[in-house]
């Protein structure tokens, strides 16, 4: 992160007054709040204004959250060039974010949707928490799968420059914490990124889609095979009730033995979790998760 300290200077403040407008009898609030910005490489403004650490505009300023950030300004200290004062421009009367967005795509606000997609998953338990299985006992293998609707969360945002490590460190993962409000484990993330060039600008447009399934993303397979612990502590193939080898995968106990024929309609099935998908902490994207 190319800014390392990011600094409210209380002991410089800017601030200007209120427009008060007695015909409408309403009052704009609008003030500039200084920060001090200390970076660990040489940059320019524009790579200033865009830092992870800069708040996004539109964002609300945490002593009124009636004003939000409508514009963002640096000027380099002119003795030490790893050293800017960052400006934040709040105001009460809040611009439309086609305002705020001024010629610079890099400024434009985060734009954020929500939409509903299908996918097919495994059944492992029906509505009232049982496992499905055959007339036999036996779960079904395959498990039965079903379509179902998942919340999708969008957010598109610009960069500057598209990090083939960003892609890596968070495609294809779940959250390993909270993300706007949901649980861990249970947020799916897919980027996709396409290069533009607007009014001079050369920049990347990054789509993040956040797959939200309660039910989490891990696998969780029965613990069924067609071999089991025996007696003597070695793994032999499983026998049913009648003494005979079993050709279906059959349920284990905890310990790797078999579950016996006659228990099978009321022993609950064990299921094994499998941490088949990598996982991140979406909040270091940065992203608008707030209403």
């Amino acid at each position: 992160m190319p800014i390392v300290s990011f600094e409210r200077k209380y002991n410089l403040p800017s601030t200007a007054g209120r427009e008060i407008s007695i015909a409408n009898r309403t009052a704009n609030r609008t003030f500039d709040i200084p920060y001090m910005a200390i970076t660990d490489v040489r940059m320019e403004e524009d790579d200033v204004v865009k830092d992870p650490l800069v708040p996004l505009l539109g964002s609300t300023f945490d002593q009124n959250p009636l004003c939000r950030l409508g514009r963002v300004s640096a000027t380099r200290n002119a003795e030490n060039n790893l050293v800017w004062i960052v400006t934040l421009s709040y105001s009460s009367d809040i611009p439309k974010p086609e305002e705020i967005e001024d010629d610079n795509p890099l400024n434009a606000p985060v734009k954020r949707s929500i939409s509903y997609r299908e996918i097919q998953v495994p059944v492992y338990r029906d509505i009232d928490g049982n496992i499905p299985k055959l007339t036999n006992g036996m779960p079904y293998n395959p498990p039965v799968m079903v379509r179902r609707s998942v919340l999708v969360l969008h957010f598109t945002k610009n960069y500057p420059t598209f990090d083939i490590a960003t892609y890596t460190a968070y495609h294809d993962h779940v959250n390993s914490a909270a993300f706007a409000t949901l649980s861990s484990g249970t947020v799916y993330c897919q980027i996709t990124a396409e290069e533009q060039w607007r009014k001079g600008y050369n920049y990347f447009t990054v789509s993040f889609e956040f797959l939200y399934d309660p039910r989490g993303w891990q696998p969780r397979p029965v613990q069924e095979s067609l071999y089991s612990i025996d007696s003597g502590g070695d793994v032999s193939q499983s026998v049913d009730g009648n003494g005979k080898y079993v050709t279906h995968p059959w349920p284990l106990k905890a310990n790797g033995t078999q579950v016996d024929a006659n228990d099978l309609p009321t022993t609950p099935p064990i299921f094994v979790e499998v941490e088949a998908v990598p996982s991140a902490d979406f909040n270091d994207l940065g992203l608008p998760t707030g209403v």
